[in-house]
Order: structure tokens, then C-alpha cells, then sequence
């Protein structure tokens, strides 16, 4: 292996943890802050499919922090239990991101 592969490959290691060290602490500062409604991150998933015309995909909570995902084999949005029951702008945000994922597919 050369020097600049070598040195290739840690670069974008470095890069790579240093944006998950950065989209943890982002995510951490949000999640402290309230948004305005009462709505919770799964009622908000709910509203943004439903306006879009989705009502086949299921909502579902799973433990893990930012383990949210869509998995279209099973038409299934799935939030940690953070973001399906929280009200903070970051759950918002992260059902969206993940809404968005199931109306591109």
C-alpha cells in the first residue's frame, strides 16, 4: 500500500468521525430545546406522510439513540423512543429527515 493511499484513508477516517462527533453534538443541543407545540416526534411523522398522501407506512418506536431509519421492505418509519415521544426541535427535525426517506421511495 503507498503513503498516500495510506495517508488517503486516514484523512477521511478523520473526517468521518469527526462529522458523527458533530451530528451527536448538534443533535444533543437541540434535543434540549422545546418546540412550540405540544406534538410529539411520531405525531409529526404522522402529519408530514399523511399530507403527502402516505398511509401505508407504520410508525414505530425502537431503543437506541439515532438509530431512526426508514426501512422500506417493511413500509415502516422507525424513531428511537427519544424522537417517537419527545417534543425538542431535534425529534422534529429527525422525523422529517426520516419522512422524507419514505416519500422518495
Amino acid at each position: 500500500m503507498s503513503l498516500f493511499a495510506i495517508l488517503l484513508f486516514a484523512g477521511t477516517m478523520l473526517i468521518s468521525l469527526w462529522a458523527a462527533a458533530r451530528v451527536k453534538s448538534v443533535y444533543r443541543r437541540y434535543s434540549q430545546v422545546p418546540a412550540s407545540s405540544r406534538a410529539t416526534g411520531a405525531e409529526v411523522a404522522h402529519a408530514i406522510l399523511q399530507r403527502a398522501g402516505i398511509h401505508d407506512v407504520e410508525i414505530v418506536a425502537q431503543e437506541g439513540l439515532l438509530g431512526d431509519h426508514y426501512d422500506p421492505a417493511h413500509k415502516r418509519l422507525v424513531l428511537s423512543v427519544e424522537n417517537f415521544q419527545g417534543n425538542s426541535v431535534a425529534a422534529f427535525g429527525v422525523a422529517a429527515h426520516e419522512c422524507g426517506h419514505a416519500i422518495q421511495h
